[in-house]
């Protein structure tokens, strides 16, 4: 599961200033149309992807797709909202937040994506499961599992487990004798 937000360019924006300002900037890769923000020291990371306008050319960026991943610590999205806002701020471009009860469409960078990523950690965590009375589906599903017959299970003796290949193969195996030097004996 990821937040994204929509940037469309208008008009479009020249595929090497988009670059230029990415590689500009500490802790970018470009990896295909994807820019890549990874700071090592904090663990945060998020993916910018580009989308050109002609694939032939891929001269001019339309849009790109800003994605980071939710069930992270709220410090991704701060990190991540610094970082996305320069971006805002330089390149200006028309914003879509197409996330349920998401901002919408609108000139105004959106803020509050480390609000988002806060909401949906406490959503991604874990859930208790302290029962009292344990629930009535897994209680049925406990009682309907078949009990083993264990007089059905046949018991089998060693030779029929190992095969006969195994066994030659264990008579022909050269053992040596390793003598016991337990008594003082010096070893030679």
């Amino acid at each position: 599961m990821s937040y994204s937000l929509e940037l469309y360019f208008e008009p479009a924006v020249r595929r090497d200033r988009v670059l230029a300002h990415f590689g500009a900037r500490r802790r970018f890769s470009m990896k295909d149309d994807d820019d890549v923000y990874e700071n090592r020291d904090t663990g945060v990371y998020f993916f910018m992807r580009l989308r050109s306008a002609r694939k032939l050319f891929r001269s001019s960026i339309v849009s790109a797709e800003f994605e980071i991943n939710y069930c992270r610590p709220s410090y991704f999205g701060i990190e991540a909202e610094k970082v996305l806002s320069d971006f805002v701020a330089v390149f200006r471009p028309r914003i879509e937040d197409p996330q349920i009860q998401g901002m919408g469409e609108g000139p105004v960078f959106p803020r509050g994506i480390s609000k988002r990523l806060e909401f949906r950690q406490c959503v991604c965590r874990p859930q208790k499961l302290d029962y009292r009375v344990t629930p009535p589906p897994i209680a049925d599903w406990v009682a309907n599992i078949p009990l083993i017959d264990l007089d059905a299970l046949e018991k089998l003796s060693a030779d029929k487990i190992l095969d006969d290949e195994l066994i030659a193969a264990a008579r022909e195996f050269e053992t040596k004798v390793i003598p016991d030097h337990s008594d003082g004996q010096e070893l030679e």
